[in-house]
């Protein structure tokens, strides 16, 4: 019986699923970091934000896209925004070409 190859869409959403999976990974390493650490540290994010401020932009992606973020619940803007933060520190150094 032949397996059938998966699509370029399938392709990608696996590679974006596997990268979502890193960035939360990620994160969730960050905050057992952050509860090692005197809690008045905690606030120090929030005063002094590290981070640039948000825009608003009107962006158009992929149903499928859109619709599996939007399947997350609450955040799923945040997440978008850390999946491209990601990306565009993966070109930043380079790790992605």
């Amino acid at each position: 019986m032949d397996e059938r190859r998966p699509t370029m869409a399938e392709i990608r959403a696996e590679a974006l699923l596997t990268d979502l999976q890193l960035e939360f990974w990620d994160m969730e390493q960050r905050q057992k970091r952050r509860d090692g650490c005197p809690k008045a540290w905690a606030r120090v994010e929030k005063e002094h934000p590290t981070r640039p401020r948000k825009v608003h932009v009107t962006l158009r992606i992929d149903g499928d896209v859109a619709k599996w973020f939007w399947r997350q619940g609450e955040g799923y803007q945040a997440r978008m925004n850390a999946v491209l933060r990601a990306y565009l520190l993966a070109k930043i150094s380079k790790t992605i070409g």
